[in-house]
C-alpha cells in the first residue's frame, strides 16, 4: 500500500472510531468508542485520483477509494452518488406542513439543474387548504420525472464508433454529455452505442449494436436520428427479492404493505393507483411471467374483487383454457341487479347468441342438437338427441338418470324413418325403453332416479 493510500485510510479508520498500531507492530487492529459528536471520516474519489469530470474513467480510483472506505466503514463520495459501505442509513422526525417537510425522505430522479419539487399536498397558496382537504404526511416519497433526450438531431454522420453533429457542440462544451450515457438511433430496429468519449462535436462510442437481440453491429446511415442519453421507461421504485439456488429461505415476499388500523372498521387502502394526468394511463396494476395467481385474495376479505362503475368492463378475462371459474358455496354468481342484461354470450363476431334479461328472461335460447346411431348412448351435451333416419330396428341408450338429475332431454326419431327407435333406460313406467314413432319426439326429464316422460309429438 502506498503512502497516500495509508494516510486516507489511517484517517478513514481514526474517526470511524478504529485505531492501527504503527508499522512493524503486529498489525492489530482495535475497536475504540467514537468519540462524542465526532463525525465518520467522508472519503472522496478525487482524493484517490478521480478526475471526476462528466467524461473522466476514474473505475480505478473510485475501486481504490471504495476498498479504503469498506475497511473503514466511511461514507464515500464517488463522482455520481454517495455511498455507505457497511453501514445502513435510518432517519426519523416528526413531519409537518407540505413538501419538503411532509416528508422524512425524499428522492427524485429528473432536471439535475435544479431542485425538484416535493409533491407531497403540493398548495400553491395557503386558501388552497380550502379545495384539497386530505392532511398528507408521508414517511418516503420517491419521483421519478421523464425527460426528453439530452441532443436529439438528425445532423449526423457516423462511422462504426462514432458519431458527429453541430448540435452536440454545446453540450459536451457544458459538461451534459457522460461517459456510460448511451446514444439511441431513431430506425427500427434502433441501434445504441455506449458513450466512452467526447470532444468537439463528435460523441465516441463502442461499437453501434443493434437493438434485435443478435449482439450484431452496424454503421447507422448519414442523417439517421440520434437521441443522447433517451429514456424509454422510467420507474419510481424498482425493488427485486432473489431466491437463490443455496438459500435457506423458503419463501419471498417483494413488497409488503401493512396495515394497524385499530381506529374503527373500513377505514384505509394499501394500494392506491391514480392517474393525475390528463392522458389514460394503461393498467393500474399487472403481473407479468409465470405465477400460480396473477392475484389472490385471502380468507377474510369480504369482496375478493370489486369493480365500479367501470367505462367499459367490470371483469376480462381473454385467452386462456377457462374465462372464469366460480365454486362459491351459496351462489356461482348474482346477476344484474339493475343491468338491462345480465347474461350476454356473443361469438367472436360480436353477435348476441343468447341473453339472459335483467327481468331472468332467457331470450334467443340455443339448444345443442346431435344425432345417434343404433346402440350409441345419448352424451352429456345434447339437449335434443335424435336418431339418425332409420329402416331397421334402432336402440339408442338414455344417459344414467342419476347424474342427470333435472336435465331436460328432447329424443326425437326422425320423419324419414320406416320403423320405431327404441330410447333404452330406466324409465318411468319400468319398460326400459321409450318408443319413439317415425316423425315423432318425447320430452323427457330426469328425477335423479329414471327417465319420466313430460310430452310426446
Amino acid at each position: 500500500m502506498n503512502m497516500m493510500k495509508s494516510k486516507h485510510i489511517l484517517s478513514a479508520l481514526a474517526f470511524s472510531g478504529v485505531t492501527a498500531v504503527a508499522a512493524g507492530q503486529a498489525g492489530h487492529v482495535d475497536k475504540l468508542p467514537q468519540a462524542a459528536g465526532k463525525a465518520p471520516a467522508v472519503l472522496s474519489t478525487a482524493e484517490f485520483g478521480a478526475k471526476d469530470g462528466p467524461l473522466s474513467d476514474d473505475s480505478a480510483a473510485e475501486a481504490a477509494a471504495l476498498e479504503q472506505a469498506t475497511a473503514a466503514r466511511s461514507l464515500l463520495r464517488s463522482q455520481w452518488m454517495y455511498k455507505t459501505p457497511k453501514r445502513g442509513i435510518k432517519a426519523w422526525k416528526s413531519t409537518f406542513g407540505t413538501r419538503d417537510q411532509a416528508t422524512v425522505a425524499s428522492f427524485s430522479d429528473g432536471d439535475e439543474a435544479r431542485e425538484a419539487r416535493t409533491e407531497v399536498l403540493g398548495l400553491a397558496a395557503d386558501s388552497d387548504v380550502s379545495v384539497h382537504p386530505e392532511r398528507d404526511h408521508v414517511a418516503l416519497f420517491v419521483q421519478q420525472l421523464a425527460q426528453p433526450a439530452a441532443v436529439a438531431t438528425s445532423k449526423t454522420t457516423y462511422t462504426a464508433t462514432s458519431v458527429t453533429s453541430p448540435d452536440f457542440a454545446a453540450a459536451i462544451a457544458a459538461g451534459k454529455i457522460k461517459r456510460g450515457m448511451m446514444i439511441d438511433t431513431g430506425e427500427r430496429p434502433k441501434k445504441t452505442g455506449v458513450i466512452y468519449s467526447a470532444s468537439g462535436s463528435t460523441i465516441n462510442v463502442s461499437a453501434w449494436y443493434v437493438v434485435d437481440g443478435t449482439r450484431a453491429t452496424a454503421t447507422p446511415a448519414r442523417g439517421t436520428p440520434a437521441y443522447v442519453n433517451p429514456s424509454t421507461k422510467v420507474w419510481a421504485l424498482n425493488a427485486n427479492v432473489e431466491l437463490r439456488a443455496n438459500a435457506m429461505a423458503t419463501d419471498a415476499v417483494g413488497f409488503e404493505l401493512g396495515l394497524v388500523n385499530d381506529k374503527a372498521d373500513d377505514l384505509g387502502y394499501l394500494y392506491d393507483a391514480v392517474n393525475l394526468g390528463s392522458k389514460r394511463g394503461l393498467n393500474a396494476f399487472q403481473s407479468r411471467g409465470r405465477w400460480v395467481q396473477g392475484f389472490y385474495a385471502y380468507n377474510g376479505t369480504n369482496y375478493g374483487f370489486v369493480s365500479q362503475t367501470a367505462a367499459q368492463i367490470g371483469f376480462y378475462a381473454q385467452g386462456g383454457p377457462v374465462g372464469m371459474q366460480s365454486d362459491g358455496a351459496t351462489a356461482i354468481a348474482y346477476l344484474a341487479k339493475n343491468a338491462a342484461n345480465a347474461l350476454v354470450v356473443q361469438n367472436t363476431a360480436g353477435k348476441s347468441l343468447t341473453i339472459l334479461d335483467g327481468a331472468g328472461v332467457w331470450q334467443s335460447i340455443r339448444t345443442r342438437y346431435a344425432t345417434f346411431g343404433n346402440g350409441q348412448t345419448i352424451d352429456g351435451q345434447a339437449v335434443v338427441a335424435s336418431a339418425l333416419v332409420v329402416s331397421t330396428a334402432t336402440t339408442i341408450h338414455l344417459p344414467a338418470p342419476g347424474a342427470n338429475a333435472n336435465r331436460v332431454l328432447y329424443v326425437k326419431n326422425p320423419k324419414g324413418s320406416t320403423v320405431p327407435v327404441d330410447f333404452a333406460g330406466n324409465v318411468e313406467d319400468a319398460s326400459g325403453s321409450v318408443q319413439v314413432a317415425p316423425g315423432g319426439a318425447v320430452t323427457l326429464i330426469s328425477d335423479g332416479s329414471k327417465w319420466i316422460p313430460i310430452g310426446k309429438y
